[in-house]
C-alpha cells in the first residue's frame, strides 16, 4: 500500500514537474526528495538520474549543490533526505534510492545508469552505495567523506565498481578527525583510500587534494563532479 501511494503521488505530480522544474515529493520512508527537471522533457529522450546526497543532518535540498544540473546539463536530479546512518549506503537507505529510480523510470525515461554525487557524510554514502550497486552507478563524485571504504567496519572496495568514472576529493586544510574514534584525519583517510583504489587498478580515477581548502564544499568539487558527469556520460551512453 505504502509503495502504490508513493507511486500515485509521482503520479499526480509529473505534470507539476514540467511546468515547475522543481518539486518535492515523499518518498518511500515519508521523508521529502526535492526532484528538479529540465525546462522541457521530451518524451523520446533518455535522461540520466543524478543523485544528490546531503552532508550530515541536511536535507535534499539543492540535492548537494547539483540541483542546476537539470536545467543546464539537461539531466533530471533528485536530493532524497536521509536519516543518521545513512554513511553506510546499504540498508533501506541504498533500497530508497534504488526505489526512486524504478518509480521515477515510470514516468521518465531514464538511463538504466545513475550518477551519484556526494560531500561529507553524504560522499560516505554515496562511494559505499557505489560499491554495492556496480551495476546501477555510472559515475561518482565523493568529497571530504569522514571515512571511507578501507576495510573492516568501514566496507570493502567492489572490484566490479573498477571501471566506473570516479572523481574524489579532500581539502588540504581538513586535518582533523571526523569523530573523536576515527583511526586517522579526512585527509589521511582520503589519502590511503586512493592509494588502496590504485593498486585495485581503478581505471578511471580522479583524485585532488584541493589547496587550502577547509572542510567544506567548494568550487572545485563540484567542477570536479560536472567533469566526472560528462566523463560518465561518455563512459555509458545512451542507447
Amino acid at each position: 500500500m505504502k509503495k502504490f501511494a508513493f507511486s500515485l503521488t509521482l503520479l499526480y505530480l509529473s505534470t507539476l514537474f514540467a511546468l515547475s522544474g522543481e518539486e518535492i515529493i515523499k518518498d518511500s520512508d515519508g521523508k521529502d526528495c526535492y526532484i528538479y527537471t529540465p525546462e522541457t522533457i521530451k518524451a523520446d529522450k533518455t535522461y540520466w538520474l543524478v543523485v544528490g546526497v546531503h552532508a550530515l543532518n541536511g536535507n535534499g535540498k539543492r540535492a548537494c549543490g547539483v540541483s542546476s544540473w537539470a536545467k543546464r546539463l539537461d539531466c533530471i536530479v533528485i536530493g532524497p533526505t536521509f536519516d543518521k546512518g545513512y554513511q553506510a549506503g546499504n540498508g533501506e537507505h541504498a533500497r530508497k534510492v534504488v526505489q526512486l529510480h524504478k518509480e521515477l523510470s515510470t514516468q521518465y525515461k531514464l538511463h538504466d545508469k545513475i550518477f551519484v554525487h556526494g560531500y561529507s557524510a553524504g560522499a560516505q554514502f554515496a562511494h559505499r552505495f557505489t560499491f554495492q550497486e556496480p551495476t546501477l552507478v555510472g559515475g561518482l563524485s565523493a568529497h571530504s567523506a569522514g571515512s571511507w571504504a578501507t576495510g573492516g567496519p568501514w566496507a570493502e572496495i567492489n572490484r566490479r565498481a573498477k571501471d566506473i568514472p570516479f572523481a574524489l576529493s579532500c581539502g588540504e586544510k581538513d586535518t582533523v578527525k571526523s569523530f573523536p574514534q576515527a583511526p586517522m584525519t579526512r585527509l589521511e583517510w582520503f589519502q590511503l583510500f586512493r592509494e588502496e583504489l590504485k593498486k585495485k587498478r581503478f581505471s578511471n580515477l580522479t583524485t585532488q587534494v584541493i589547496p587550502n581548502a577547509k572542510h567544506r564544499q567548494v568550487k572545485a568539487c563540484l567542477e570536479m563532479a560536472e567533469a566526472c558527469f560528462k566523463e560518465a556520460q561518455k563512459t555509458f551512453p545512451v542507447k
